[in-house]
């Protein structure tokens, strides 16, 4: 499909490229779709103070914060961090939002409606808010997924171009891989059954699709 053009960053997106077979963003002609919000590292390789990460993790630690108004706060500026990632200019670009939450309540609605006010102050995108009973990790509260529209940048940076696969070619990187690879799978009870599963489910997809089966 080569109207299709994908995109992963640095870090936990390109490692989850490559161990769930999808990818953070797609671009289709003048829209971008990014990919709910992922699950955290687990491995020192991911740790760095310039990291932005997919998901209400900190990105300078890997740790998700307890507190529902921290992780929804960083969430938004990961998606913002994705959006621009695949070419695109942020939250003033975004048109549709899904959000799904554990618990909803009132403190994650306000906390969502003042990110709204901050990060979309020209428009009102539409927005879907669901309340779910878990993510892909025990201290996950949020996940969101956006559809953007508008003027594109051309991909020719280095910085927005799609990712080729899994880039970690240093020694001080590989050898963290089999820790993280490690963690993620006993921090979620991924099944052998995982290969199996369509190629083209998004992470939330899967991860559904695996607790409805009661695959965990």
């Amino acid at each position: 499909m080569s109207h299709l053009t994908y995109y992963n960053y640095d870090g936990v997106g390109k490692a989850n490229q490559s161990k769930f077979k999808y990818s953070q963003a797609v671009r289709v002609g003048d829209r971008i779709e990014c990919a709910g919000q992922g699950i955290p590292s687990t491995s020192p390789i991911f740790i760095g103070p310039t990291d932005q990460y997919e998901g209400g993790w900190d990105p300078s630690t890997g740790t998700i914060p307890r507190e529902i108004n921290a992780q929804i706060d960083q969430a938004f500026a990961n998606v913002d961090m994705n959006l621009r990632n695949a070419g695109g200019e942020g939250w003033s670009q975004v048109y549709r939002v899904n959000s799904y939450h554990v618990p909803i309540n009132d403190e994650a609605l306000e906390a969502m409606v003042r990110n709204f006010h901050k990060w979309v102050p020209g428009h009102e995108p539409i927005w879907t808010c669901v309340g779910v009973t878990r993510l892909g990790e025990d201290d996950m509260r949020v996940e969101i997924e956006v559809v953007a529209h508008g003027q594109l940048q051309e991909s020719g940076d280095a910085l927005l171009a799609p990712s080729k696969g899994f880039d970690f070619v240093n020694e001080e990187n590989t050898a963290f891989l089999p820790q993280y690879e490690e963690g993620l799978s006993s921090t979620i009870g991924l099944p052998p059954a995982l290969d199996s599963l369509p190629v083209d489910y998004g992470l939330f997809e899967v991860l559904n699709q695996m607790n409805m089966d009661r695959m965990w």
